[in-house]
């Protein structure tokens, strides 16, 4: 299976024409871009990108390269659709760890085009206390929302299979929903994608910086998140409690193998009960044989039928929901429902076949009520018992003859598309700067206009003269400067190691993108910086300082010559977290131009 390099926007749009028309020049090319089109040194430089990455491959004719694609148009299809179901399938350890402390990872220099929008990068390493009360309160609303629906709609139904993978599934999505990468498409109200015109830069990957936890969030936030913590681990602790009380009372008592499951007797210390494909019996009961085989139907119904992975699973979720009435209400409802499941099969066809009495289920219901009556308040944690689960409902049950009303059961598509699209819309909504200034200034520039089209009757400009080469600053040449390093990616870690959030910005929550342009002179030293675009409050200035104290370079060269060389660097000041949905580093689809 052949794997390719990852292509930026522009880089697949510059293969789509080679693709169309076969070997082009660049001159072809640039004219079978979309309009505005793209600047010549623009797509050259794209091109020459591609070759290195061994997608395009030339032919010279003189001092002038025709190009091909190398690559089959439909290979590279295929390739992209399996990394796709290969990015949508595989979901790693951390992606269900949203709150863990993430590393920073920088995107590699030689994989940006010069026209490319740089991705962003992860989330600040530390956990994120606002983050995590947008999450509490989605899964609430979330979890909300499927409770409401089962309680109006299907509560009082017998479809009790579809009631035990409701309930099973609704604090399922309501812990993992607002963390997976939902978002609209890219193209939903907006113009076709083009290569952004103008731009003859060699633009860096994104310098990120963050506001301290100090800084960023109050005390009382990070209350918020040492209790969530305390909460999970007291919850976590009950349940690794119960489970140990369970094996301490059961470990000495007696074991026969049955078919299926391990019967335990417990002589009289403790009740009739299931867990796992463990049934315990309280042989000191006074049952006929009748009454004996319908409980040992009930108790094996829970074991066939794994009742107790679907409480240690909602134990689990709990531990994460804990904050949420309704994952509680799920678990009580779960409850029952597993009795529900039991007291069918306990009144199953084939177990009542076997009985003598003429109205099984009406003596059934007696035998519900006295062991009630005789254990009530004795029960094992974690198990299923037979006498100890809301009795005057499992008894209600029993004798209602109803049909189930299957229409009620589709009532869970629309609510779980529903729930995606408050998810999405949720992601989908930015946050707003606080002040008129900061929006304008971190608004997206406009493409400059078309040039006017020529008379009809004009003779043809002359061609311009050539910039002279003295002073002429480059945008690719044969050698780019090299930093100090020897590696051009710890350009963007060196100006993040000096970068400071402004403390008015932090004060005026602004937040942004700020664009510092550099060259790099004939001798390597760093000169004419300057803001591209700003956002204000400190950020452009203290963007500016970074860049300025960058060190010298080994400096560009073309045909030999040392050379000025042009850069652009992106800073992204975010003291604030993003929508809860963006908690995701590689998941989240890339940001929209």
């Amino acid at each position: 299976m052949h794997t390719f390099p990852e292509l930026t926007r522009a880089e697949e749009q510059v293969m789509q024409v080679l693709w169309q028309r076969g070997p082009s020049f660049v001159k072809e090319v640039v004219a079978e871009m979309p309009t505005p089109s793209p600047a010549y040194n623009t797509v050259s430089t794209i091109i020459r990108i591609l070759e290195q990455k061994g997608f395009v491959g030339h032919e010279a004719f003189g001092r002038t390269h025709r190009y091909e694609a190398l690559v089959a148009q439909d290979e590279y299809r295929r390739f992209s659709l399996r990394k796709l179901l290969g990015a949508i399938l595989v979901i790693r350890f951390r992606s269900w760890c949203p709150f863990l402390p993430r590393k920073k990872t920088l995107t590699p220099l030689s994989s940006m085009s010069c026209c490319a929008t740089p991705p962003n990068l992860l989330p600040p390493t530390q956990m994120d206390p606002i983050s995590l009360l947008k999450w509490m309160m989605l899964s609430a609303v979330l979890l909300g929302a499927w409770w409401l629906c089962y309680h109006i709609a299907l509560r009082r139904e017998r479809s009790f299979g579809y009631n035990r993978a409701f309930l099973v599934l609704g604090p399922l999505l309501a812990a993992s929903l607002p963390l997976l990468p939902l978002e609209w498409p890219g193209s939903w109200g907006t113009g076709p994608t083009t290569l952004v015109p103008g731009i003859a830069t060699v633009l860096l990957p994104t310098a990120q910086v963050g506001a301290s936890s100090s800084q960023a969030a109050p005390d009382w936030l990070q209350w918020v998140l040492m209790g969530y913590v305390v909460g999970g681990l007291i919850v976590l602790a009950r349940l690794v409690s119960g489970l140990a009380k369970l094996w301490l009372t059961t470990r000495h008592l007696p074991r026969e193998k049955q078919a299926g499951y391990t019967l335990v007797r417990t002589g009289g210390r403790l009740p009739t009960s299931s867990f796992g494909r463990v049934v315990f019996w309280d042989e000191s009961l006074p049952l006929s044989d009748a009454e004996a085989q319908q409980v040992l139907q009930h108790e094996l119904a829970h074991v066939q039928q794994g009742h107790t992975y679907d409480r240690l699973l909602l134990e689990a979720l709990r531990a994460v929901l804990w904050f949420n009435p309704f994952v509680h209400l799920c678990a009580r409802a779960l409850t029952l429902t597993h009795e529900y499941l039991a007291d069918k099969a306990a009144l199953s066809p084939a177990t009542v076949a076997s009985l003598v009495t003429a109205s099984p289920a009406h003596s059934y219901t007696h035998l519900l009520a006295r062991q009630v009556a005789t254990r009530l308040g004795f029960s094992i944690p974690l198990a299923h018992s037979f006498s100890h689960s809301q009795t005057l409902r499992r008894i209600a049950m029993i004798h209602r003859t109803s049909p189930i009303r299957r229409w009620k059961q589709w009532l869970a598509l629309p609510l779980v598309a529903l729930l995606a699209f408050t998810v999405a819309c949720e992601r989908h909504t930015e946050p707003v700067a606080p002040s008129k200034r900061a929006s304008s200034q971190n608004a997206e520039m406009p493409p400059p206009p078309p040039p006017p089209p020529p008379a009809p009757d004009a003779e043809p400009a002359p061609p311009p003269p050539p910039p002279p080469t003295a002073n002429r600053v480059y945008t690719s040449v044969e050698e780019m400067p090299l930093f100090r390093t020897g590696n051009n990616n710890d350009i963007v870690a060196f100006i993040q190691s000096k970068l400071e959030y402004p403390a008015e910005a932090v004060r005026n929550k602004v937040e942004g993108r700020v664009i510092i342009a550099f060259v790099i002179d004939k001798e390597g030293n760093v000169t004419d910086a300057s803001v591209y675009k700003g956002i204000g409050s400190g950020c452009d200035e203290a963007a500016l300082n970074a860049v300025r104290q960058l060190p010298r370079f080994k400096a560009g060269k073309q045909d030999g010559k040392p050379v000025m060389v042009r850069f652009m660097v992106p800073i992204q000041f975010e003291p604030y977290s993003a929508p809860i949905s963006n908690l995701f580093g590689s998941l989240v689809g890339s940001p929209k131009c």
